[in-house]
């Protein structure tokens, strides 16, 4: 019984769906358009465009500088026990950079600079850092926590996984 009372009412309610509207062809959906970014979207959404920035998703990727970065003044190093290595965040005029190294009886006996392209997170949860390397985004292993006020490796690189700066980012 019940199961003819749902058919029935299932016939009842798709036959009330209305008119069908046509879809319409929008010049985006081309495979040919590219990706113009919100710089473009500025010109007639001024208003829109300027409220999104203020937005934790507005600013979740943003150029690596000073201005958009939350590390703190005195930045943190962070240590890999697994990998015996450090990173530290290095500000070299308005350009960051993530210096990797090790110590080994009170010696650097290995540092490697990597310069900060990109920095992704808005700030309120984190700052996790980006660099390219022939157009392809990978992950620096730095992580600041701003909540917490802290540094660490991102998730994915603790317990022995610090594929140090090879992590490709695929989009």
């Amino acid at each position: 019984m019940r199961l003819i009372f749902f058919i029935i009412l299932l016939q009842f309610f798709s036959c009330s769906r209305g008119n069908v509207v046509e879809y319409e062809t929008y010049l985006n959906h081309n495979d040919t358009v590219r990706y113009v970014g919100k710089e473009q979207c500025k010109n007639c959404h001024y208003d829109i465009y300027n409220s999104y920035l203020q937005t934790g998703m507005g600013r979740s990727l943003s150029a690596a500088t000073k201005l958009s970065s939350d590390l703190p003044d005195d930045p943190l190093v962070i240590y890999d026990s697994i990998k015996n290595l450090n990173y530290l965040p290095i500000w070299k005029n308005d350009s960051l950079w993530i210096k990797e190294f090790r110590i080994s009886l009170n010696d650097t006996v290995h540092q490697l600079e990597k310069k900060v392209d990109y920095i992704i997170g808005s700030g309120h949860h984190t700052n996790s850092h980006l660099f390219k390397i022939n157009g392809y985004l990978h992950q620096i292993p730095y992580t600041f926590y701003t909540q917490d006020g802290i540094a660490d490796l991102p998730p994915g690189y603790e317990n022995g996984n610090n594929s140090r700066f090879s992590r490709e980012i695929n989009m």
